[in-house]
């Protein structure tokens, strides 16, 4: 039988914060996606607890920086964590629960996933920061909540982000639909572009290891969601381009 696993990874290396005095971003990039290959590698080729706990110690401790990791299996309820108390900055993991939030209000009419929205020249993100939106839109552009939704959780889009926040109410919005979901462990504070402003706030919007298990233990039992929200969901995260960096491309086919 195919065994479900939920696995969160936090790896916070020492340039995230611009604390690195001696590694080049582009070596520390390469760090951290060394460090997540071989530990999303380890929790999907399905070892015993012990020996999975080892390995992902060992592996933690050759990273240059912090690293926690949960991971569970639904059906049988093991499960493995090494600093899984701890809080990491979510950075733009942060756009999952938002999508989630957004949805809850379309299941509940305030939002309708054919509403056009019009997206202005004030609502882009920094240059520094990543948005496709922007990038193709200079003076502007309306756009469905449908298509904004793909470009926030597929493409991670920061300029969707804020007019997805901005529709919803606020950050905040979002963090009080994780406590009624009982996810207790993770905080939305803030819009992408004030991340982007002062890099330091990226640490108010925070989730610990054990958070995100919560949080996808919950869309994979469909709380919070019609069935309909949650398999536009699911397929948005497995669309996402950038996926091939990420755990999705280290997992076997079978085990995504």
């Amino acid at each position: 039988m195919k065994k479900v696993w939920l696995c969160g990874f936090c790896i916070s290396l020492l340039a995230v914060g611009c604390t690195s005095t001696n590694s080049s971003s582009s070596e520390v990039n390469n760090s951290r996606t060394d460090t997540l290959k071989q530990i999303a590698t380890s929790c999907t080729n399905d070892p015993s607890q012990g020996k999975l706990y080892d390995r992902i110690e060992k592996i933690s401790r050759a990273a240059q920086g912090r690293v926690g990791v949960a991971a569970t299996v639904l059906e049988t309820g093991e499960s493995v964590a090494l600093n899984a108390e701890q809080r990491f900055p979510m950075q733009s993991v942060y756009k999952f629960p938002i999508g989630m939030a957004v949805l809850a209000q379309v299941d509940k009419g305030k939002l309708k996933l054919e509403q056009r929205v019009r997206v202005e020249k004030s609502d882009f993100v920094s240059e520094r920061q990543h948005s496709p939106i922007r990038d193709n839109n200079l003076q502007g552009v309306e756009l469905s909540i449908a298509e904004l939704l793909k470009y926030m959780v597929s493409e991670s889009d920061g300029t969707a982000c804020d007019v997805l926040l901005r529709l919803i109410g606020s950050p905040k919005v979002v963090t009080e639909y994780l406590r009624e979901l009982g996810v207790n462990d993770i905080v939305v504070a803030n819009t992408d572009k004030e991340i982007g402003q002062d890099k330091s706030v990226q640490y108010r919007n925070w989730t610990t290891p054990e958070g995100a298990i919560a949080l996808l233990r919950a869309l994979h039992e469909g709380r919070g969601l019609s069935k309909s929200s949650q398999a536009l969901l699911l397929r948005l995260m497995i669309e996402t381009p950038t996926g091939l960096q990420r755990i999705k491309g280290y997992c076997t086919r079978k085990n995504r």
